[in-house]
């Protein structure tokens, strides 16, 4: 299928190491709604119940489960339907406190897997897959970010990827600007609340221009009975 006539997806890749436990100025005694996890899952929040029910999304969590500092998998994978079941997962989702020594990687960080992860997904989709990744910190976990998004980018046009980098330090916002200039997207500096607000409307900006239709009748909503057993098996 020609780029032009694919659908637009998102793809959340969503960081919840231990440094998101942090306020946005990087206090590790930051309160309950003042962290950076806090934030970005209100804003995240907010913009998915904008939009249409029909649109496709998908979730990856980093890392995940959260006992497995360098793992990462998916949540949800693209699809239409799916935006309820996210939102309920979102919710749910913390960072493990973790105090600010000082010193990079601060709790487990596998960025590099959570892109691969995002391309294979992108591989065997039907959409133009938007990745969007909300950050605070480098891939510390021994991965080539830019080598998996420069080879993702040149076997796939349905892949793009753009990075909102949440108080980022010089180091880490190079590495996220170069993925998203590998990824065709771009990338959003988030040091407060309104940009973070700001960098997600802009990230997602292309679901505004797809009309809303009855989901297919091969797709149905995850019933509530459905969404307890997923969530059983998910660790958050």
């Amino acid at each position: 299928m020609k780029k032009e006539n694919r659908k637009e997806a998102l793809l959340f890749v969503l960081d919840r190491s231990g440094s998101m436990s942090w306020g946005m100025n990087g206090n590790d005694r930051a309160k309950e709604g003042e962290r950076r996890i806090d934030i970005a899952k209100k804003t995240l929040t907010s913009r998915i119940q904008t939009m249409p029910d029909n649109v496709p999304m998908g979730l990856i969590l980093l890392p995940s489960p959260p006992d497995r500092s360098c793992h990462s998998e998916i949540i949800f994978d693209v699809q239409p339907g799916h935006k309820e079941p996210i939102l309920d997962i979102v919710e749910l989702v913390k960072a493990p406190w973790t105090p600010n020594l000082g010193s990079k990687g601060s709790g487990g960080t596998p960025l590099a897997l959570g892109l691969a992860l995002s391309a294979g997904i992108a591989k065997k989709s039907i959409y133009n897959i938007n990745v969007i990744v909300l950050s605070d910190g480098e891939e510390n976990c021994g991965g080539d970010t830019l080598r998996i998004v420069s080879e993702a980018s040149e076997a796939l046009d349905n892949f793009n990827v753009s990075t909102i980098g949440i108080s980022l330090d010089e180091f880490s916002r190079e590495e996220l600007c170069e993925i998203a200039l590998e990824g065709r997207g771009n990338y959003f500096d988030a040091n407060d609340v309104r940009q973070i607000e700001y960098a997600v409307q802009q990230t997602t900006r292309m679901i505004e221009y797809i009309p809303q239709t009855p989901a297919s009748k091969e797709i149905s909503k995850i019933s509530g009975k459905k969404k307890m057993g997923i969530f059983s098996k998910i660790k958050l």
